[in-house]
């Protein structure tokens, strides 16, 4: 069984998946390594006296991927300042966070230091 019974479809679609699977894997360690855990997003008045959004980033990164929510609806370059009102227009967390996806952001059920618990 030589490499010509393959033939030259069976090669590059070998070639290609060695190739998948050599980068994602690379791509993987260089993102974790660089990517913060968790993320605080900055506060858009921080006088208002709610503490700040600190949200599992690793596991909405594990779950998703990047292109998930990067770059449509949060910045790869500046720290988002997402709003509540924003969020129920479906920007920033509100995309997911609508009730349908998963928990929605407003919701009775949901209490606030789910998402505002002060970062540690």
């Amino acid at each position: 069984m030589g490499v010509l019974q393959f033939g030259r479809w069976g090669v590059i679609a070998v070639a290609l998946i060695a190739f998948v699977m050599v980068t994602a894997s690379s791509a993987k360690v260089a993102f974790s390594s660089a990517v913060p855990a968790m993320i605080e997003m900055q506060k858009v008045d921080p006088e208002d006296g709610t503490a700040p959004t600190v949200f599992p980033h690793w596991k909405h990164q594990r779950a998703f991927g990047c292109y998930a929510c990067h770059p449509t609806l949060f910045s790869t370059y500046k720290k988002s300042t997402g709003t509540h009102k924003a969020m129920r227009r479906g920007k920033f967390c509100g995309a997911c966070h609508d009730g349908i996806l998963t928990f929605a952001h407003n919701s009775r059920d949901v209490e606030c230091e789910v998402c505002h618990a002060e970062s540690k």
